[in-house]
């Protein structure tokens, strides 16, 4: 069952990244760093990403109070998965 789950993530590891909080689970599996560092280290890279991006949006929002925010949070996105 192990290599069919590593077989399947290989298929869609390029959109792993619309996935956060399932690469969050992913990096919970205990023996999968020994067996695949190189998708723990694929997915590391793409939670940082996410991480520094999402801080330089809000770091980087200069939009006055009075115009409406359309800004979507990781978490509410992640609930509706």
């Amino acid at each position: 069952m192990f290599l069919f789950g590593s077989k399947a993530l290989e298929q869609f590891m390029d959109r792993l990244e619309e996935w956060p909080q399932y690469c969050n689970h992913i990096l919970q599996i205990s023996h999968l760093r020994a067996t695949h560092p190189e998708l723990v280290s694929y997915i590391e890279r793409i939670l940082a990403r996410i991480s520094s991006s999402q801080s330089e949006s809000i770091g980087g929002n200069s939009a006055s109070s009075d115009q409406p925010q359309n800004n979507i949070s990781l978490e509410a996105t992640e609930t509706a998965d």
